[in-house]
C-alpha cells in the first residue's frame, strides 16, 4: 500500500502528493512512525547505503522506497527522476549531493532509511550520515568489484563500528560475477562474506534465487517471483557449497545451531538469529545480489536489513544521559527557522524542553517535534533514544551541532572538520546591493550544507567559500546562482595553505604602563593538534580576558610567513599584577606585542594539503595517464592489474591534481575514475 494515494505521473506536472514527498525528502523532514511500545526501540532500523560512486546506491534506494510503499514508481538516475535526489543539481548531474531521509514499515519494523553521497567531495556528508546509522548496506558493483571509494567508506563504517550487509549489484551487465565479487570482498576486507540468498543468472537475466537460510528456491520473472517445490538440481551445484559455508560461519559461536546441524534439522529462525549475532559483531557480511535498475531480487536487501542489522542501542557511555542527539540535516522549507533533522542517541526530548548545543551555554527551546504519518505531518510530544525526528528549535543551529538536554554532560558527536576544507573560491559582487544579497545566499547555503564554510577577506571584504573539492565548489556556485539574483564573479579554485607552529615558546612576560595605571601579563604558547585554546591561571577581570584573547586570535589569524593564518596552538596566560584599575585597552596593547613576539620565537612551517590518489583506468590508457602524472611531479606508488582494468596509486600534494579528473577522462575516452582521499598536510615546497 502506498503512503501517497495516487501514482506519480512522470509525464504530467508533479502532483500535490509528489510535491510533498520531495519537500519532505530534501527539506529536513524524515518519515517516522509511532512505535507499539514508546519505551522500546527493538522495532527500529536506522540504515543507510554506502558505496563507490556509480555502484548503484541511488538506484537501489529507489527500489527500497518502492518496496517500502513510499513511492509507486521507481525513478531513474539517468533521467534525473530519482526520488531522493530532489535538488536540481542532483537531477542535472545524476549524483547524490545531500543525504536524503525516508521512513517506512517493513516486516513489523520501522525503517529509517538514509541515502548518502558517494563522491569524495561529499565525504563529510557521508561521515555525518554514518554517525546516525546503526547498520549499513554496502553496495558493490558486480562488474567492477571492490573499488577505491568502497574501501574508504568501508573503513569509515569500521571506525564507527557499524555492522553491514552486502548487495552485489549490476548482475545484468556483461562481465558481472556474483561469486567472484564475494571472494574479492572477502580478500579486500578480511571478513567472512556469506551469501544468504544466491541469485541465479542466465544470459544476463536473474531467473531465480536460492534462499540459503530457508533452503528454498524461487523462480523470478521481472518483478514477480514464484516459490518452487524443490531446489532445481543444477542450482544445487553452487547453492549446496554456499549453504555449507553459511552454516559453518554462523555456527562458530552458537552451540544450539551447531547441535541442529549435527542432527540434520536446522531451524531457519535459529540460523537467522546466529547470522544476526555474527553480523552485529562485524564477524561476517551477509550478502545478496541482483540488478537494482531492473528491480531483480531487490526485496532481499530489505529482508536482510531487518533480519540481520541491529536495532538502535544507546552508547554505553550515555546510558544515563538525559538527552543527546546530532543534527544531521537542516531543511530548506522555512528560511528563517528551518526544521532540524536529529538522531536521538540517548535519553529523550520533549516539546518545550530547554536544550543547548555542545559548543554553547545558551539555552534554547524545542518548539515542536514532528513525525510523518501517511502524507500528513504529525506533531508529537516526545522523541526517544534511537529515533530520527524533525525539530523546530529556537535560536541558531548548524548541521553537525550536538543537541543536549541542559542538565546533561557535554558530549560531541562530530569533530571540527575545518582542516579538511582545503579548496577556496573567492567571489566578487558587481555592486553593494549584490554584495548584500550574496552574503544572505551564502549564509543560507552554509546552513544547508555542513561541509561548506564562508568568510570575508579582512583586506578586500570579498566573500570566500571553502570546501573539500572542485566538484563540490562548482555545485555550490551553481546553487548560489539558484538562490539569488545577485551578480557576481568567481575565481578559479585554489588550494588553501596553512601555517603551523614549529615549536613552543615562552613563558615570557611584558609590563605596560599608562598614566597612573600598569599591568604585567605572562604568556606561553605550545603546539596543538586542532584549534586555538586559551587557558588562564587565576582570576582575571572579564575585560582583560576578552582583550587578551582577541589579541591572540588576531595574531594567529595574521600568521607569520604571510601565507595563511595559524589554525592551532595552545596558549597559557597569567595576570602577574597591576594597578587598581586594569584597562582592557592596555591589556590589548600588551598582548598584541607579546603574542607576536612568542609566534616569532616559535616559528612556523607552511603546509599544503596532500591526498592519497587512486586512478582506475582501462589498460590502454595507463601509459598516457602515467606520463601526465610524471609531468606534474607526482610520485607513483603502485600500478596493479585488476579484474576490470588497472589501478594507479600515488601520494601527492593536492595542487598538481586540480583539473586532473577531466584530463584523465579525456585520456581514457571517459572511462578513467580519479579518487582522492585526504592524506593530511605536508610542508610546502615553496
Amino acid at each position: 500500500m502506498s503512503f501517497f494515494g495516487e501514482t506519480f505521473g512522470r509525464e504530467s506536472k508533479l502532483s500535490s502528493q509528489r510535491w510533498l514527498l520531495q519537500i519532505l525528502f530534501k527539506r529536513g523532514v524524515s518519515w517516522v512512525f509511532r512505535l507499539a511500545s514508546p519505551m522500546s526501540t527493538p522495532g527500529i532500523r536506522n540504515i543507510g547505503i554506502i558505496a563507490h560512486v556509480d555502484a548503484g546506491k541511488t538506484t537501489l534506494s529507489e527500489q527500497i522506497l518502492l518496496h517500502g510503499g513510499v513511492i509507486r514508481q521507481a525513478g531513474r538516475v539517468d533521467e534525473g527522476m530519482s526520488t531522493m535526489d530532489f535538488l536540481r543539481q542532483e537531477q542535472l548531474r545524476g549524483i547524490t549531493i545531500r543525504s536524503g531521509v525516508a521512513s517506512f514499515r517493513w516486516a513489523d519494523c520501522q525503517v529509517n532509511f538514509i541515502d548518502t553521497p558517494g563522491h569524495i567531495d561529499f565525504s563529510l556528508e557521508v561521515e555525518r550520515s554514518l554517525r546516525v546509522l546503526d547498520g549499513a548496506i554496502a553496495v558493490f558493483c558486480g562488474v567492477r568489484g571492490v573499488e577505491p571509494r568502497t574501501r574508504a567508506v568501508w573503513a569509515l563504517a569500521e571506525h564507527f563500528g557499524i555492522p553491514r550487509i552486502g548487495w552485489i549489484n549490476k548482475l545484468d551487465m556483461p562481465g558481472a560475477d556474483f561469486a567472484g565479487t564475494v571472494l574479492e570482498i572477502e580478500d579486500a576486507f578480511g571478513m567472512a562474506v556469506v551469501p544468504v540468498d544466491w541469485p541465479v543468472v542466465k544470459d544476463g537475466v536473474v531467473v531465480g534465487a536460492v534462499d540459503l537460510v530457508e533452503w528454498t528456491a524461487r523462480e523470478i520473472r521481472e518483478h514477480q517471483s514464484r516459490k518452487l517445490g524443490a531446489i532445481p538440481e543444477q542450482w544445487l551445484e553452487f547453492a549446496g557449497p554456499a549453504r555449507e559455508r553459511l552454516l559453518d560461519e554462523a555456527s562458530r559461536d552458537d552451540e544450539v545451531l551447531m547441535g541442529q546441524i549435527i542432527a540434520g534439522e536446522v531451524d531457519p529462525r535459529a540460523l537467522e538469529r546466529a547470522i544476526a549475532r555474527a553480523c552485529g559483531q562485524r564477524r561476517i557480511l551477509p550478502v545478496t545480489g541482483g540488478a537494482a535498475l531492473r528491480g531483480w531480487n531487490t526485496r532481499t536487501v530489505l529482508d536482510s536489513a531487518v533480519r540481520y542489522l541491529p536495532a538502535p542501542m544507546p552508547p554505553a557511555a550515555l546510558e544515563s544521559h538525559p538527552g543527546a542527539g546530532l543534527i544531521f540535516q537542516v531543511g530548506q522549507g522555512d528560511q528563517e527557522n528551518p526544521m532540524r533533522v536529529t538522531r536521538v542517541f540517548a535519553g529523550e526530548f520533549r516539546r518545550g524542553d530547554q536544550v543547548r548545543s555542545a559548543s554553547s551555554e545558551q539555552c534554547r527551546e524545542i518548539l515542536s517535534l514532528h513525525r510523518v504519518f501517511a502524507d500528513d505531518l504529525q506533531e508529537v510530544e516526545v522523541a526517544l533514544a534511537g529515533e530520527i525526528v524533525a525539530m523546530d528549535l529556537s535560536g541558531q543551529w548548524q548541521i553537525g551541532d550536538t543537541l543536549l538536554a541542559v542538565e546533561g554532560e557535554v558530549v560531541r558527536f562530530e569533530a571540527d572538520h575545518q582542516a579538511r576544507l582545503v579548496l577556496e573560491v573567492a567571489l566578487e559582487a558587481e555592486s553593494d546591493t549584490d554584495h548584500v544579497a550574496l552574503r544572505g545566499a551564502l549564509s543560507r547555503l552554509a546552513q544547508e550544507d555542513g561541509a561548506l564554510l564562508w568568510h570575508e577577506e579582512s583586506g578586500t571584504g570579498r566573500p570566500v567559500i571553502r570546501g573539500q573539492g572542485e566538484l563540490q565548489l562548482e555545485i555550490a556556485l551553481d546553487m548560489l546562482r539558484e538562490l539569488t539574483d545577485a551578480r557576481f564573479k568567481s575565481s578559479t579554485p585554489h588550494v588553501r595553505r596553512r601555517e603551523r607552529l614549529n615549536a613552543g615558546a615562552g613563558p615570557a612576560s611584558e609590563r605596560g604602563e599608562w598614566p597612573g595605571q600598569w599591568m604585567e601579563i605572562q604568556a606561553e604558547v605550545t603546539e596543538r593538534a586542532d584549534g586555538v585554546s586559551v587557558v588562564w591561571e587565576g582570576d582575571v577581570p572579564p575585560g582583560v580576558k576578552f582583550a587578551c584573547e582577541a589579541a591572540i586570535q588576531e595574531a594567529m589569524g595574521h600568521g607569520l610567513a604571510g601565507k595563511a593564518g595559524i589554525e592551532s596552538g595552545g596558549w597559557k596566560l597569567k595576570l602577574l599584577g597591576g594597578s587598581e584599575v586594569l584597562p582592557a585597552g592596555l591589556a590589548k596593547k600588551i598582548m598584541d606585542h607579546l603574542a607576536a613576539q612568542l609566534i616569532r620565537q616559535a616559528g612556523v612551517v607552511v603546509e599544503v594539503p596532500a591526498v592519497q590518489v587512486s586512478i582506475q583506468t582501462p589498460e590502454e590508457a595507463v601509459g598516457a595517464i602515467l606520463a601526465a602524472l610524471q609531468t606534474r611531479g607526482i610520485q607513483i606508488q603502485a600500478v596493479d592489474t585488476q579484474r576490470n582494468g588497472t589501478e594507479i596509486r600515488a601520494f601527492s600534494p593536492l595542487e598538481p591534481l586540480l583539473g586532473c579528473a577531466t584530463l584523465f577522462r579525456s585520456l581514457s575516452k571517459g572511462q578513467a575514475q580519479l579518487s582522492l582521499e585526504p592524506g593530511g598536510w605536508v610542508a610546502a615546497s615553496a
